[in-house]
């Protein structure tokens, strides 16, 4: 399963928020174990992927969701952060503790050539 979610990394984990009834808790209850990628959609291309375990927990999960709003949506769309504050009730955390790392970087050979 290949799930885009919105994220912040703190004190090694990278935390996450979804709605209880979402298919990937489900799918995470019956098998923690996870691989993510984070990365900008266009060039150039750099980025880290991983594997880990994750925890789900209703947990802190309306802070989450008020960090993941300001990072992701700032003042940009109150109309979705409302709807999706609406919606704390049923939210939970995702907790991914990485186990193993590896990154890329393809910044220095995608530059765009410097005129002489």
């Amino acid at each position: 399963m290949v799930c885009s979610l919105w994220f912040a990394y703190r004190d090694g984990t990278l935390y996450c928020a979804t709605q209880r009834g979402a298919r990937i808790v489900e799918s995470l209850e019956a098998d923690p174990r996870v691989a993510f990628e984070i990365s900008p959609n266009e060039p150039p291309y750099y980025g880290v992927r991983g594997r880990g375990l994750a925890t789900i927990s209703p947990e802190g999960a309306s802070q989450a969701l008020d960090e993941l709003i300001d990072r992701y949506l700032g003042e940009g769309d109150a109309g979705l952060a409302s709807w999706l504050r609406s919606r704390v009730a049923d939210e939970v955390v995702l907790r991914i503790q990485p186990e193993w790392l590896t990154s890329w970087d393809f910044r220095g050979r995608m530059a765009a050539p410097q005129p002489d």
